[in-house]
């Protein structure tokens, strides 16, 4: 390794072979920031040799605006003589990013010369771990409000906004874009944020449509896809698609589709107006994004055909209600253990009971318990036989008075398998009053 000239003699020159031992980079610069000196682990790291360094500033290594704030901090140093400890990244073409820990301090010699002296520690690892914890931690945060917003029931339209502005936040130089899969092949904008920043093209995007029909199958099978430069990349996507992209002046993009089960709902964009690489916190962001949405979708869509279901079921509640009500005779519906799950008004008039007294109840909570037994004798007969019984009665009430009724009870099976027994008491007073009379009139009429 080359030496400054003894003449010089910089501070460090003279115990080179010891600051080269040292495995952090050691720089000692004179009052007009020129190098004078630089170690081993320096020179490595900018990939130079000794002779390269010697005499060149930071200017000759580094791009102007960081070997503007280099050399701020030097002559801070020099007209201070303070020491100065910080932390910085620097780039080099050849040898990549170095981030550092930082220290400077200013020597002054006896002949007036002064120095400042750098010594720095490659914390580049550690920088690497901490941006990897933070990539996590972002990432996390991300899932959580999505999941927390589709447990509160957040709206579709809100849900989809709130994808596109956490990304965006994520990704504050980007485009990011929610398109509905229409079933024409068009993928139409519904939501996006960000227009207009890192060289995007500005205006109206929702309501914008691409075709993506060249690319379906691949969407449809969950892919992520990528592109460093549109302009540059063969094919990134379909022909269609990049013809989108260019609109929205996009270089390069991110898209995943939005799917849950077997269904493609739309797909998520990030788009740069500069040709970039995406890091895979980026991508796995929109991918988790993706599906956070796909899975509120399809929450949805259930939710609303549970609604719908219900709906239905209620309106068809409402018009079986008003066909028994409409019945003049009572009309009752027991469950396999006997309780009454549905009766219509003319059943509460003739128990002379209201109808949340009755449903749920058991024959014994409203009749004597011999009547009781009675009934559910031929409850069990209709549940065991499967064939359907009619026999006139003393009917049973609660008040005392045994009219006369036909009871006419039959077996119903749902659809869900459960068994039910039907039964209707149909009120013949009046018929059995005619044929008393008729017998009595016959009897009268006999010859003695």
């Amino acid at each position: 390794m080359l030496r400054p000239s003894p003449s010089a003699q910089p501070p460090g020159s003279e115990f080179a072979d010891l600051f080269d031992a040292v495995p952090t980079p050691i720089n000692v610069k004179d009052e007009h920031l020129r190098f004078v000196y630089a170690n081993r682990s320096l020179l490595e790291w900018m990939g130079l040799r000794l002779e390269e360094v010697i005499g060149k500033t930071d200017n000759d290594f580094f791009p102007d605006e960081e070997s503007a704030v280099i050399q701020a901090r030097d002559r801070s140093v020099l007209s201070t003589g303070q020491t100065m400890r910080y932390e910085a990244s620097y780039r080099l073409p050849d040898t990549g990013t170095m981030h550092v820990a930082a220290e400077k301090s200013v020597l002054r010699r006896p002949d007036g010369s002064s120095y400042v002296i750098t010594v720095m520690m490659d914390i580049t690892r550690r920088q690497n771990e901490l941006a990897e914890i933070e990539a996590a931690r972002s990432r996390l945060e991300l899932a959580h409000v999505l999941a927390r917003a589709a447990l509160e029931g957040l709206g579709d339209v809100a849900m989809k906004q709130l994808c596109v502005r956490r990304l965006h936040a994520v990704m504050p130089a980007t485009r990011v874009i929610y398109s509905r899969l229409e079933g024409n092949g068009l993928a139409r904008v519904v939501c996006e944020t960000g227009g207009g920043t890192a060289g995007l093209a500005p205006g109206e995007a929702p309501g914008l449509a691409v075709d993506v029909s060249d690319v379906l199958d691949r969407f449809r099978s969950g892919s992520c896809m990528t592109a460093t430069d549109i302009d540059v990349e063969a094919d990134p996507a379909g022909e269609s698609t990049r013809a989108f992209l260019r609109t929205l002046g996009a270089r390069a993009f991110i898209a995943v589709p939005v799917r849950a089960s077997s269904r493609l709902y739309g797909f998520l964009w990030v788009c740069d107006g500069e040709p970039r690489s995406w890091s895979e916190h980026e991508t796995g962001c929109v991918t988790d994004a993706a599906v956070a949405l796909g899975a509120h979708l399809e929450g949805a869509k259930a939710r609303a055909e549970r609604d719908d279901a219900f709906r239905e079921a209620e309106t068809n509640r409402r018009f079986l209600d008003a066909v028994t009500n409409a019945v003049p005779h009572p009309l009752f519906v027991k469950d396999r253990d006997h309780r009454l799950v549905r009766i219509n008004d003319a059943g509460c008039e003739w128990f002379r009971l209201s109808r949340e007294e009755m449903l749920g109840a058991r024959d014994e909570d409203y009749m004597p318990e011999d009547w009781a037994r009675e009934a559910y004798d031929e409850d069990e007969e209709v549940f065991a036989t499967g064939e359907a019984i009619s026999r006139e009665i003393r009917a049973r009430t609660v008040k005392g008075v045994r009219p006369w009724a036909m009871v006419r009870k039959a077996l119903v099976t749902a659809a869900s398998g459960e068994r039910y027994v039907v039964g209707t008491l149909t009120p013949i007073d009046e018929l059995k009053a005619a044929q008393e009379r008729a017998e009595r009139s016959s009897s009268s009429s006999m010859p003695s």
